[in-house]
């Protein structure tokens, strides 16, 4: 299987398929930094606390989690293709929607949708880059496509310093997403045909709830969940409050930390393609291990460092270190079999979103008692223990790796007998 993959010549869609993935990626994951970003007016207009607030955070990687595990399944039948388009679509209309409603519970019900939404695009954004770009530049692809995740950060910090009177601008932008989603319609579909369901029904392939909980895979799929949850737990928990942190606690106007934000999303984007290279170097697990504590460490520093001008330069190399997100989705998709790719990689790094859910609402009750210091504080604990499963994981994902070469090998034996 993995040599089939490497082996194998990208298509001519790989192009469109890469642009239009990207701008779908920063869409969506637009959608979810803009609550941060806008999270002060949100609340003095809907006339609700900092615990709200963490639900508005919090509701949309709840609904993330229910549609990463639905999507990975439908992808596997209706195609990658379509259901990117579809959740493309449901971001932009929710995120409109957002722009013209300011009641609290009307935006949870959104959030909610948004969310489901959101959940269902990474599996198969992950998997179409990987049927488009085969062979040794998928790795890189990969890296570009998520690399959209620093990219929407600063995209939404940049228009919130534009539109800084105006919050609700902020998420009218969103609605453009729905133009790359109707541009991959362009892309042909991977829909599977009633033949070939009936196929693989035959040879006894699904994509059943249980085919990632099989054999060694079910060791790769746990120890992926607990370190996506540390890594989602730590982003969000950042994502979320560090805006607030910066104009409450170091007394930043917003327009002052649109720029921090900014300058800190450039260098995330760095980031991910330097993580990217070193797990090519070194391999993606242990990539993911580095990386982890690199994060703690750098997280450490920035809470405890003085003033705000310090800050503005070292910001970046925080969320530098935090890109190594990005080898969360290459490793899980590296680490399952073709067929159940889009479901277990989705899957892995989505219910990991429970740390998303969890964080920015405990991160939020932590700073109403102790201030938001200390509960930002909770992000390096966050990124140590993950650092810790990733010794875990890196061991089987090898283990993963040798069964499916021995498995290859029978296989290639039996055709030639």
């Amino acid at each position: 299987m993995a040599s089939n993959e490497t082996t194998a010549s990208p298509s001519k869609w790989r192009w469109l398929v890469l642009v239009t993935c990207f701008l779908l990626y920063l869409f969506g994951n637009y959608s979810s930094f803009a609550m941060g970003l806008t999270m002060v007016p949100v609340r003095e207009v809907m006339g609700i606390d900092a615990a709200a607030g963490g639900m508005l955070s919090s509701i949309l990687m709840f609904g993330a989690v229910i549609g990463c595990v639905l999507a990975g399944r439908l992808a596997s039948t209706w195609g990658s293709r379509n259901v990117i388009i579809a959740s493309g679509v449901v971001i932009g209309l929710c995120c409109i929607a957002c722009s013209q409603i300011a009641d609290y519970n009307a935006w949870l019900v959104i959030r909610f949708i948004n969310g489901l939404a959101y959940g269902a695009q990474l599996g198969p954004v992950v998997t179409i880059a990987a049927d488009h770009w085969v062979g040794k530049h998928q790795n890189t692809a990969t890296a570009f496509i998520l690399s959209s995740f620093p990219i929407a950060g600063l995209s939404a910090s940049f228009v919130t310093k534009m539109f800084a009177a105006d919050y609700t601008m902020v998420w009218l932008v969103c609605g453009l997403v729905i133009i790359p989603a109707l541009l991959v319609l362009l892309v042909p579909s991977d829909k599977l045909s009633a033949e070939q369901v009936a196929a693989q029904a035959k040879k006894g392939e699904s994509v059943g709830f249980g085919s990632i909980f099989e054999g060694n895979l079910k060791f790769v799929t746990i120890f992926a969940i607990i370190v996506s949850f540390m890594n989602m737990a730590g982003v969000w928990a950042l994502g979320t409050w560090l805006p607030s942190w910066l104009m409450n606690e170091r007394g930043l106007t917003t327009d002052i930390m649109a720029n921090f934000s900014m300058v800190n999303y450039l260098g995330g984007f760095v980031g991910y393609f330097f993580w990217s290279w070193l797990g090519k170097k070194i391999t993606n697990p242990k990539s993911l291990i580095v990386g982890y504590f690199a994060t703690a460490a750098a997280m450490v520093v920035y809470i405890i460092m003085p003033g705000t001008d310090l800050l503005f330069y070292w910001g970046p190399v925080v969320y530098f270190c935090q890109a190594v997100n990005v080898m969360c989705s290459i490793t899980f998709a590296a680490a399952f079999p073709r067929l159940i790719r889009a479901y277990g990689a989705g899957t892995c790094f989505n219910v990991g979103r429970v740390g998303s859910i969890i964080s920015p609402y405990t991160t939020a009750i932590i700073g109403t008692a102790l201030g938001l210091t200390a509960g930002l504080a909770t992000v390096p604990v966050f990124y140590a223990v993950g650092g810790l499963f990733g010794f875990g994981l890196n061991r089987f994902v090898k283990k993963q790796e040798s069964l499916d070469s021995q498995e290859s090998f029978e296989a290639a034996e039996s055709a030639e007998k």
